[in-house]
C-alpha cells in the first residue's frame, strides 16, 4: 500500500483511489483468536460479552484504515492510516454495534492539524481524543 501511495499521492487524498484492506489477513481466525482472548472476549469499547460463538465479534481498526472523521458527520479525511492495516497495535476486538455506529471511522484529534496523512508521518505526534482501550484505562484518566 506504501508504494501505491507514493504512486499517486494525489488520488488517495482526493477520494479517487481508496485502500481496501484484504480482511482475510487482518480478520484471519488466528487473529481474532488472539484478539479474543486479550480482551477476555469483551469489546474493547462497551465490554459486552463476545462469546467464542458469537458473530458479533468484529476486528476493529483503532485507526480507521480508509478514510477517518474529526467528528460523527465530519467529512472523510483521506486517506486513513492504511500502512496501519494489519499492525497488530492498531487492531482491537469489538462488537459489532460499537465497530459500525457508535466508532465507526472517527478519530478526533485534539489538534486535527497534526493528523498523520501518510505512511511516513509520526503519528506520536498525535493527541487523539479517543482512548486507546487496550492500553489506558479510563478511570486513572479522571483520577488525576
Amino acid at each position: 500500500m506504501e508504494a501505491e501511495y507514493k504512486a499517486n499521492p494525489r488520488a488517495y487524498r482526493s477520494g479517487a483511489k481508496v485502500f481496501h484492506a484484504n480482511a482475510a489477513i487482518y480478520g484471519a481466525k488466528a487473529v481474532k483468536t488472539a484478539l479474543r482472548a486479550a480482551h477476555h472476549s469483551k469489546c474493547a469499547y462497551c465490554e459486552e460479552f463476545l462469546p467464542k460463538k458469537t458473530t458479533h465479534g468484529h476486528v476493529e481498526h483503532y485507526r480507521p484504515t480508509a478514510y477517518s472523521q474529526q467528528e460523527v458527520s465530519g467529512e472523510p479525511i483521506r486517506p486513513g492510516y492504511y500502512w496501519l492495516a494489519y499492525d497488530w497495535d492498531n487492531l482491537l476486538w469489538s462488537c459489532h454495534y460499537c465497530n459500525t455506529t457508535r466508532k465507526g471511522n472517527q478519530f478526533p484529534l485534539v489538534d486535527p492539524t497534526s493528523r498523520a496523512r501518510r505512511h511516513n508521518s509520526a503519528i506520536e505526534n498525535e493527541r487523539p481524543m479517543l482512548i486507546k482501550p487496550d492500553v489506558e484505562e479510563p478511570r486513572a484518566l479522571n483520577s488525576g
